[in-house]
């Protein structure tokens, strides 16, 4: 008689253990598991040692306004906001057309700078947040750092 209430028991916690990760899915309106926003799947603490840390040591300490911008730029709704321009980008750079007239050429240029300054700012808020190695320990931001970096080169 105990094997059996034990089974039941047993199943009761498994029941109910379904209907929390359930609900807990359920809930979750971002489009990637928690952590999974990072392609190493990290928080750039557990960085390993690389050349940032051979010329200059700007990581942020273990609390303090660094480690509070830190939380802000690896949150969720700020990837989604990056991820948004980026799609507001695609859209911007979509626009031109054979045939435009100047004033519209104008905008399209002065829509597409102005993201880029955008994309320079999430790069400098990383930068200072997450330290040099911390940011450039992503893959995400390596190609982030490298796309801003294109961009904002002078032609």
């Amino acid at each position: 008689m105990g094997t059996a209430a034990s089974k039941e028991t047993a199943a009761a916690r498994a029941a109910k253990a379904n209907e929390k990760a359930a609900a807990e899915a359920a809930a979750d309106t971002s489009l990637l598991p928690r952590g999974a926003e990072r392609s190493d799947e990290g928080d750039g603490a557990e960085a390993t040692p690389g050349c940032c840390t051979r010329f200059c040591d700007c990581a942020p300490g273990e609390s303090g306004w660094r480690r509070g911008l830190a939380a802000i730029v690896t949150s969720d709704w700020f990837g989604n906001c990056s991820t948004a321009l980026v799609v507001i980008n695609l859209l911007v750079m979509c626009m031109p057309y054979a045939g435009q007239s100047t004033s519209y050429a104008n905008l399209v240029e002065t829509l597409g700078t102005v993201i880029t300054v955008i994309f320079m700012v999430e790069m400098v808020l990383k930068l200072i947040g997450l330290g040099c190695q911390g940011y450039w320990s992503d893959g995400w931001n390596q190609l982030d750092g490298c796309v801003v970096g294109t961009q904002s080169a002078p032609t």
